[in-house]
């Protein structure tokens, strides 16, 4: 099977943790399997990686074109670190370079809901879509909503977002989230038929056939945790500035749970285990 993965995302090394590591393996995987895949991402100028599997095409925009969209993104969108790259991938000439892919392709699945150009490209030539999310972006972008300050560009953003999502999830032939918790909100936020719904648990590495159980109260005395203290857990390669992001967002949002502040909680400390600071 002719298998076509277009993304937002533009590093795909395994190394970088979270969302890259989902979707490459996930890719390498499949090629495993005896597919053909290829991975679609923005770049800063067009390269093509052969030789292996998968194989990586990068699109790349004019310089001009870009300074303008990172420009526009850091006055408007500053917190939407992937906005440049979701236009992009919906501009005429990356929907061209697209089509010749997406039309030879027997399926295609899309990594993120901004990616309105292949999801329309892909649903003309009647193509099978997967719409794979490695979580919510509507929440992520709701929650952002809520933290900041003003909020009338967060709140565009999230608008833009949730729609973008709704058509995505309506179009796709099937859904794939990585958790149960995931399917079950999708399917109440956007009214999908749970059968639809497929759960693929992130992160995905066909290599690890079963894990070793650990409880919970063992762990905690390992790291020198109370019962009564609550633990928010992050596993990343804190060398990638995004999982730095990713280490603050979730302590932002931690502190903003209602429970907490009902508790008095005010702060959050945030201990490493591994070898690399934050």
């Amino acid at each position: 099977m002719r298998i076509c993965i277009v993304d937002t995302f533009r590093d795909h090394n395994p190394a970088s943790g979270g969302h890259a590591i989902r979707v490459f393996n996930i890719a390498q995987w499949l090629s495993q399997q005896g597919h053909s895949v290829l991975i679609i991402r923005p770049s800063e100028r067009a390269t093509s990686i052969e030789g292996h599997e998968p194989r990586i095409l990068s699109v790349g925009a004019g310089g001009r074109f870009a300074r303008f969209l990172r420009a526009f993104q850091v006055r408007f969108f500053p917190r939407m670190r992937h906005f440049e790259d979701s236009v992009l991938m919906n501009t005429p000439r990356t929907l061209s370079t697209l089509r010749t892919h997406i039309k030879s392709a027997d399926l295609v699945q899309l990594e993120d809901p901004t990616l309105l150009g292949p999801l329309l490209v892909a649903k003309l030539y009647r193509k099978v879509i997967i719409a794979d999310t490695d979580g919510i972006s509507s929440e992520v972008a709701r929650e952002m909503v809520n933290l900041a300050s003003p909020r009338v560009q967060p709140l565009l953003a999230y608008t833009v977002i949730l729609l973008c999502e709704k058509l995505w999830f309506r179009l796709s032939s099937k859904v794939v989230t990585s958790s149960p918790g995931d399917k079950q909100m999708v399917s109440l936020l956007h009214h999908i038929n749970q059968e639809k719904i497929v759960v693929v648990p992130n992160p995905f590495d066909a290599s690890i056939r079963a894990s070793k159980p650990m409880a919970r109260a063992s762990v905690r005395r390992a790291l020198g945790l109370s019962a009564e203290t609550p633990v928010a857990v992050f596993v990343g390669d804190l060398r990638a500035q995004h999982n730095l992001e990713a280490v603050d967002y979730i302590a932002r949002m931690v502190t903003n749970f209602q429970s907490f502040r009902e508790h008095n909680v005010s702060s959050i400390r945030c201990q490493r285990n591994g070898r690399f600071p934050i």
